[in-house]
Parts: structure tokens; sequence; C-alpha cells
């Protein structure tokens, strides 16, 4: 009988013990049975369990500490590293599904690549890479340079380019009305300068008077 056994029963755990014991027990699952579908991307890569929790699951909740909440996954610092003290924290099941998409392999132009690996290499952060890999995107649209505001884009109108903001400007509408008539309503470029710009609202001011709001 192995010490978690002495001290412990499973029917009398609270859920985040349970949660804590399950995770022990995953974690030695993907690295030594073969039949474990997680199997092939870590006991068949060598990652191992430190032989200090590997069968003393005390020392493990010693050394790993409860999860601050249920919403916690048992993270490796080092992905190539073992499950084993100073390799491993608490982070959320989100951050850990982000991990597992920057740790898969993306081919582009014939190149493979680890995600985490093309996102560094173009200065693309590995969440917005992570979520561009969930939509679907594929090939150099996962390379793209997202805006991040600290540039505008560029529109040719008549054959002159202009900033964005400086388009809004000139036709007298905010920026975000701009975009919504060019992606939502579909307004060709060159009709953009022939849609006047929206009326302003009408506003009650404290005398009564109805006012044009600014």
């Amino acid at each position: 009988m192995i010490e978690y056994e002495k001290r412990w029963s499973v029917k009398s755990m609270t859920r985040i013990e349970k949660k804590l014991f399950y995770c022990w027990k995953g974690i030695k699952n993907r690295c030594y049975a073969p039949n474990s579908t997680a199997y092939k991307h870590y006991g068949a890569r060598g990652i191992l369990v430190s032989p200090l929790w590997k069968n003393d699951f005390l020392r493990f909740v010693e050394d790993v500490g409860f999860p601050p909440s249920l919403d916690m996954d048992l993270d490796r610092i080092n992905t190539d590293g073992n499950y084993e003290p100073g390799n491993v924290r608490w982070i959320t099941h989100q951050e850990n599904m982000c991990n597992v998409r920057n740790n898969q392999w993306v081919e582009i132009d014939g190149v493979k690549k680890l995600a985490s690996q093309w996102a560094d290499e173009y200065g693309i952060s590995r969440p917005t890479f992570s979520v561009r890999m969930k939509l679907g995107w594929t090939g150099k649209d996962l390379l793209a340079k997202p805006w991040t505001g600290t540039h505008t884009r560029t529109l040719t109108i008549r054959g002159v380019t202009k900033r964005e903001t400086e388009w809004a400007k000139e036709l007298g509408i905010s920026q975000g009305l701009l975009l919504y008539r060019i992606k939502k309503q579909g307004i060709p470029l060159d009709s953009l300068p022939d849609i006047p710009p929206p009326k302003p609202k009408k506003e009650m001011g404290p005398d009564g008077k109805i006012t044009d709001s600014a």
C-alpha cells in the first residue's frame, strides 16, 4: 500500500484534492502507459515523472501544492523537461490549451516549425498565433502582422492614398464608421466620398431647447 492510501481515500477527498490526485495519476499515465493516447507526446519522447513523485503522492502534493482553483492545469515550464520539482507550475486551462496549440507543428511554404517558433520569429504574440490556428488560418495568413494600433492602414480612393484616420476626418465620419461602410456594407472605396456624413443627433439642453449634438 503506497503512502497516499494510508492517509486519504478518494471517496473522502474534496474536489480540489481529487483534481490533484487525478492530475498525479494522469502525468504518470501519459509518461508510462503506451496505450495512452497522450503517450506519443510524453513517454515516447522520453518525458518522465520524477522518482520523488512517481510512487509518492504526498511528496507530489508537498512539492506542487494544491491548484488555486479547479480551472487550473499542471504545466511543465520547459516542455522538453520532465515532471519534476522546479519544472512545473499551475496555469489556467485556457493558457494550457494555448500552449498545446503553440507546440503543434505547422508547415508554411514547405518549412515545418513549432507554432511558437513561427510566432517568435515573425514577432507575433503566441496567443494571437494560437487564435489564428483555432480559426483555421493556414500558410502565410498565419504570419501576417496584426494591426496593433501603433500604425494606421492606408486606403486609396479615386487615386489618392491616405491613412484611414485622414480619410475619416475628410469624410466627416469616425474611423469605425468608415470601416463599417467598407467591410460590412461593402461600399466601393471610390463611392465613399459620395455618401454624406450622418446628421448630428438632436439633444435637449437644460433650457429645454433642442440643439445639434457636438
